[in-house]
Formats: C-alpha cells, sequence, structure tokens
C-alpha cells in the first residue's frame, strides 16, 4: 500500500500544473470551502487530497504573487493555537479568507509523507511545497518530522562517558586564550573527546546519549543523573556565543552596536583549516542534538545561518540583520541616479570588500575604481561576497546537524522555525504562563 500511494504521489508531481489532472476534482468556491471547512471535511482519498492540495497551492501562490510577495495569513498567531476554529474567528471575510488555508493544511496531513521534497524542479510537489512552507502549519510540519526522528532513533543505549573541566576552562578564561587551538572552554574539551571517538548514530537519541563527569576545584564528579548532562550540553553551546571563545564572533551590527540583532554571533571567517570546519561541524551536531531533543539550548545565530540549514536563499535583508552599514551602502549606491552624485558621495570607491583585510572583488580590485557605470556591477559582487563570508563554516555547521536530524524535511521549515524548535522561543506566552503559576503571600 505504501507502494502505491508512493507512486500516486510521484506521478501527480509528474504531472503538476495539468489542466487534466486537476479537474479530476472540482473546484470549489469560497463559501463552499468555508462549509467544508465548518463541516470538518476530511479528503475520503489520498489522490483527492493530493490533487486539491496542488490546486491550493497553486491558488495561493497566485495570491502572493499579486501582493509582490507579502504574506497573506499571520501564521506566528495560528501556530500558537492549539484547535483552529473558524467559527472564532469576527468575520465572514476572515472566515473565507482562512478556509483555504485550513483546507490545505488537512491535505497536506494526509500526503506529505509521500512527497519528495528534495526535487530541484520548479513546478513539482516538494519544490511548491518548499516554496509555500510558511503556509505549513507548525503541528503538521512536526507530526512529519516526530516520525522521521522516531523511525532513525538510535536503539541501543552507549556507555559513553566524557568528562569536563571546569576550572580548567575557568584558568583558559582567565588567561584570554580565546582561539580554537589553545583555548580550554567546554566546547573544545568536549570537541577532542567526542568528534572522533562517537559515532554519529549514537547521539541520534531520544534522551541521554552521551554521560558527563563534572571536574573542578573540588574534584567533582558522582553519577549523572541527568543534572550534569544538562549543564555540558548548556555550557558548550553557550561557548558558541561568547567572548572567550572567537570560533563564533559577535556580528558587525554588535560590534558597532548599530542595528539589529546586536546580540548575534556569526561564525569567525577566518577560520577555514580543516580542524576549523570540524569545529564547527560539531556545533551542527550539537545543534542537532538540541533540535532532535528539544534542548533548547541558547545558540544566539542569525538567519545567515539558520537559512542555509532549512534551504532557504539568502537576500540583502539577512545582510542588513548583522551588517547594516555594508547593507546601507549597498543601498545608497543603488538609489544615486546621476554620476555626479555618486562620485561627490563615493569618490574613492574601490572593488574590495567593506572588510579589514579589504579583499579583492574581481583581479586587481584593490587598484580599480567604481565608476558610475559599473556600479552596478561592483554592488552585486559585493552583496555576494558579504552574503558568502561565511558559507564555508555555515555548510559545515549544516553538515553536522544532518547527521543528527533528517535535513531534506528540514526544507519545510522556515528558518524562524528552525531557530525555535532549536533554541526556544524568546517570548514568554502570558495566558501559558498565568495558567501554570501559583500565586500566594500577596495582596
Amino acid at each position: 500500500q505504501l507502494v502505491e500511494l508512493a507512486m500516486v504521489a510521484r506521478d501527480a508531481a509528474g504531472v503538476f500544473g495539468v489542466k487534466g489532472f486537476l479537474k479530476s476534482v472540482a473546484r470549489d468556491s469560497e463559501t463552499t470551502m468555508l462549509k467544508k471547512v465548518k463541516d470538518k471535511w476530511k479528503p475520503a482519498s489520498v489522490e483527492i487530497a493530493l490533487v486539491y492540495s496542488i490546486r491550493l497551492m497553486k491558488d495561493l501562490e497566485r495570491k502572493e504573487q499579486k501582493l509582490n510577495g507579502k504574506r497573506i495569513y499571520d501564521m506566528a498567531v495560528l501556530n500558537e493555537m492549539e484547535i483552529i476554529n473558524i467559527d472564532d474567528m469576527k468575520t465572514k471575510r476572515e472566515k473565507k479568507k482562512h478556509a483555504p488555508l485550513i483546507l490545505l493544511n488537512q491535505c497536506l496531513d494526509r500526503v506529505m509523507e509521500f512527497v519528495d521534497l528534495s526535487s530541484d524542479d520548479q513546478q513539482s510537489i516538494g519544490s511548491t511545497l518548499n516554496r509555500l512552507r510558511h503556509l505549513i502549519f507548525l503541528k503538521v510540519k512536526l507530526k512529519l518530522m516526530t516520525a522521521a526522528l522516531e523511525q532513525s532513533r538510535c536503539r541501543h543505549n552507549s556507555r559513553f562517558r566524557i568528562h569536563l573541566d571546569r576550572y580548567e576552562a575557568a584558568q583558559s578564561r582567565e588567561r584570554g586564550t580565546v582561539t580554537p587551538h589553545n583555548s580550554k572552554c567546554c566546547f573544545v574539551q568536549s570537541f577532542k573527546q567526542m568528534y572522533h571517538t562517537i559515532e554519529r548514530e549514537v547521539l541520534r537519541g531520544a534522551d541521554r546519549m552521551f554521560e558527563v563527569g563534572w571536574k573542578g576545584v573540588a574534584n567533582e564528579a558522582g553519577i549523572d543523573a541527568g543534572g550534569p548532562y544538562r549543564e555540558a550540553l548548556n555550557e558548550v553551546a553557550r561557548d558558541c556565543s561568547s567572548e572567550h571563545f572567537d570560533l563564533f564572533i559577535r556580528c558587525k551590527n554588535g560590534v558597532f552596536e548599530r542595528g539589529l540583532n546586536r546580540d548575534r554571533f556569526v561564525p569567525n571567517p577566518k577560520y577555514t583549516s580543516p580542524l576549523h570546519l570540524q569545529m564547527f561541524e560539531f556545533a551542527g551536531v550539537w545543534m542537532g542534538i538540541s533540535f532532535r531533543t528539544r534542548a533548547n539550548l541558547p545558540f544566539v545565530l542569525p538567519s545567515i545561518v539558520w537559512k542555509p540549514l532549512v534551504g532557504e536563499t539568502l537576500t540583502l535583508d539577512d545582510l542588513a540583520s548583522i551588517d547594516i552599514e555594508v547593507s546601507i551602502t549597498i543601498d545608497q549606491i543603488k538609489t544615486l541616479n546621476t554620476k555626479e552624485e555618486f562620485e561627490a558621495a563615493f569618490p574613492d570607491l574601490y572593488f574590495t570588500g567593506k572588510c579589514i583585510n579589504k579583499l579583492e572583488l574581481i583581479p586587481g580590485g584593490a587598484t580599480k575604481k567604481v565608476s558610475f557605470e559599473s556600479r552596478g556591477k561592483y554592488v552585486q559582487l559585493l552583496e555576494e561576497y558579504h552574503l558568502g563570508l561565511y558559507s564555508q563554516q555555515v555548510k559545515a555547521i549544516c553538515r553536522g546537524f544532518g547527521t543528527i536530524v533528517p535535513s531534506q524535511l528540514m526544507r519545510l521549515f522556515t528558518w524562524e522555525e528552525a531557530d525555535i524548535l532549536t533554541c526556544g522561543s524568546p517570548t514568554i506566552n502570558l495566558i501559558d504562563l498565568k495558567k501554570h503559576t501559583t500565586y500566594s503571600g500577596f495582596t
């Protein structure tokens, strides 16, 4: 039966967009769709669910294109709801607006496990799902991901044990040894004990994948009943956003205290050796453990790291989120319409990146001035350079993450969802907090 359903999905993908295929299920009006939602309609077969999904995706994508990419729905609010009850919406217009979205997710819940999400064909169902990932309810995605995590879970318990020395880490911090080569931080200690010795399969567990023994001034040891393990997870993650270990460094917005995301850290682009890339891969493994076990570890990373993890394309907005100065320069050059304005604003502009080492964007770029006529090429090269500045390190992070979490399924999630599912939500739900809080002793 599974083979048969998989063939249905494959055949549907092959004829995506063919009118005859879509005519196999009648087209519904807004009123009919609203009635189906109220009647709690479910697709009678996988084939119907598949066709209905395709049609709804095409319609919703067309609507978004008319709005120049503007989002139709507030998915953050919808994902927070335990049950989306269309009767709770105030106006009939709102109800009709949300009916196609609800029906789409009901159909996708039935067929998504049979769709090839890795397809590069822009007309395939998988590729369309990737483009419209923001329209899929988080609980629908998590249902599929949870099943995949369970199937790939390590079935045997590991007796692997690592030993971390908090005193040595503190001494390293006080000495100012911040590089991967000489630091004794918990990240480096864990890396040296685990990277070449423990199989990645062992780290694909549902709970504790290894045991931790802590050493300190009092030579503390003890049995790991969960507390030492949890502490180790947090300490290693904190080292990835620490001023005392420069594998990751604060983004330019944070260094110069301008723009957004001043607390975010980016991979250090100067670290490109095989050892460094192994460390970045190990950071990705740790992020995968956090995602897989819902550990909510404190990785303070920007979209320029999360987007490649879910297969999203980087844009100038991602650059602005970590380096507003370069982003402003690019915008300024784009808006200058005359040669006089350009030469007055940028009299000494050369084909080099806006960084300390002034890397040449083209051969001989350090001596070649940017003219008004060549400004478009310069902007393109500058944007490509800064967006690709961390590509080697981020690819290593993605490799490590993919050994713990099915990377193909990550294409269903937005980068914001990947961040929250790995590190936890930065916002506090006051309604949920009140529900689980007991007040006493206050007047």
